[in-house]
């Protein structure tokens, strides 16, 4: 969550107020139709103030933002942090608890010595895990041991949900909330969601698969979708372990709060079939390909 908050573009299209800006180290868009326009370019102001909200408290780079906070805690000392700030660690322990620690928000160690995050100043204790943040209700966190915490993309589908919320738009509007992948939609329309397949003969995947997925689509009606891909020479980070995914991959998955949707990626991408104990428990579904199996569906159907 690198990138500040700047508008690079709004529009009228007549049917839709939509407008996008950089935000959470990606383009964030939001779109609102069916109410006049300054309805409309109202909501999406407070939708924004929402994500914006969540970047300033969660991001890993700010040394004044909760996680750094949380990062340079003393263990045992209680650590306050802001509402939304407990409320996406109290969704990853609700995931890291169904998937036995899969999902881990500790696992920024990994991500720093991979160079793809800076080193905070105080050293975490490399037995650290998940179980080891314990939240204190209504608003702090207290550490077992030292340790670092990376909120990365399920702070991202949060922020996504609260701006859903913030906008607070009556039933016959129909808007989205789009964060770099991380997608809610609502309303009375439908929305064909493309699931935008990587090409499998790229060399970054080292795949020798004879040819490219079609492009199926998702309708997604009140809900979100957030989407991942990972191929055999990428490392990827499941709970603490560094390792390569099978095979390449790509999944979508689906689910009421994106926050949920964007977590579950990372536990279906690690066990494939084996997730679907874990989707079910949050009533999610899946859409999982690979080059050498096809498409791998745990509810809900693909056009």
């Amino acid at each position: 969550m690198r990138n500040v908050s700047t508008p690079i573009g709004a529009a009228w299209s007549g049917a839709m107020c939509e407008s996008t800006r950089l935000l959470l180290g990606t383009f964030v868009s939001i779109g609102v139709g069916g109410l006049e326009r300054a309805q409309a370019e109202a909501a999406i102001v407070k939708g924004f103030a929402a994500i914006e909200r969540v970047h300033s408290l969660m991001s890993f780079h700010s040394a004044d933002s909760d996680v750094a906070r949380i990062n340079g805690a003393v263990p045992a000392q209680p650590v306050p942090i802001a509402p939304e700030t407990f409320a996406v660690l109290e969704l990853a322990r609700k995931v890291s608890q169904a998937s036995s620690g899969v999902f881990d928000v500790t696992m920024a160690p990994l991500l720093v010595d991979n160079g793809n995050l800076p080193a905070p100043l105080r050293a975490p204790d490399p037995e650290a895990r998940w179980s080891d943040v314990v939240l204190e209700a209504p608003d702090a966190v207290s550490l077992r041991r030292p340790l670092w915490i990376d909120l990365g993309g399920i702070a991202k589908g949060y922020a996504v949900d609260l701006a859903a919320s913030a906008m607070a738009l009556p039933e016959t509007a129909s808007w989205y909330v789009n964060a770099g992948g991380d997608l809610r939609v609502g309303g009375p329309t439908m929305h064909p969601v493309a699931l935008e397949v990587p090409d499998f003969h790229a060399a970054e995947f080292e795949t020798s698969a004879r040819e490219t997925p079609a492009r199926p689509f998702i309708e997604l009606e009140n809900g979100s979708l957030a989407s991942s891909a990972a191929g055999a020479n990428r490392r990827h980070f499941f709970g603490h372990e560094p390792a390569s995914v099978v095979a390449p991959a790509f999944v979508s998955v689906v689910a009421r709060q994106c926050a949920i949707a964007d977590a579950l990626t990372k536990v279906v991408l690690a066990r494939g079939r084996q997730a679907a104990a874990v989707l079910a428990a949050f009533d999610a579904s899946a859409y999982l390909y690979s080059p050498s199996e096809g498409w791998w569906m745990s509810g809900g159907e693909l056009e």
